[in-house]
């Protein structure tokens, strides 16, 4: 929370644990006509809010969306799944969305009830949205994800995780929030 103070307008603490909650109630009080999630350990280029303007004012037929991310670790497992989740992200028949760097429009999430407080809740809410439009994707700038999910629990066991996630939200059986390992 301290980091958070002294990089961000206002610091909201939420009572309840969960992303999705944590998300939602950030959109409740949220100013603008877009809403952008990205998380605390995500680094955003300098250019990053201007290139989500210019690509939803260009493309008014997409109402939510994502940049690629880049995996901040070097190493030839981390750049093999970058490349991957780059082939994942621009599949327009999976509707993924990347949960560092979600925008939608604010109407549109507030017409969807917002995040569910679920794993995978990006993909979730992206099979909601996309009777509202098309799904974006801002190849560039590239948001920085941090590995440390990876770094701890492995790449393997962590896509593996991930793939069992969105085949059970696709089966409308997803798993509640408190069975996933907070990463810190």
């Amino acid at each position: 929370v301290s980091i958070a103070r002294r990089h961000a307008d206002r610091v909201i603490i939420c009572k309840n644990r969960g992303i999705g909650h944590q998300q939602n109630e950030a959109a409740q009080i949220a100013k603008g006509d877009i809403l952008f999630f990205p998380q605390a350990d995500t680094l955003l280029p300098r250019n990053a809010l201007r290139e989500l303007h210019n690509h939803l004012e260009k493309n008014e037929d997409v109402s939510h969306g994502t940049f690629v991310i880049h995996f901040e670790e070097n190493g030839i497992r981390s750049r093999t799944f970058n490349k991957l989740a780059m082939t994942i992200l621009k599949a327009p028949y999976l509707q993924v969305l990347s949960g560092v760097g979600i925008f939608v429009r604010k109407d549109h999430f507030h017409a969807v009830n917002g995040f569910r407080n679920i794993i995978c809740e990006d993909v979730e809410i992206a099979t909601r949205l996309k009777k509202f439009g098309k799904r974006g994707l801002i190849e560039n700038p590239k948001l920085i994800a941090s590995s440390r999910r990876f770094q701890k629990e492995g790449y393997l066991k962590t896509v593996l995780s991930w793939t069992k996630h969105y085949i059970l939200i696709k089966f409308n059986r997803p798993i509640h929030i408190k069975r996933y390992t907070v990463i810190r």
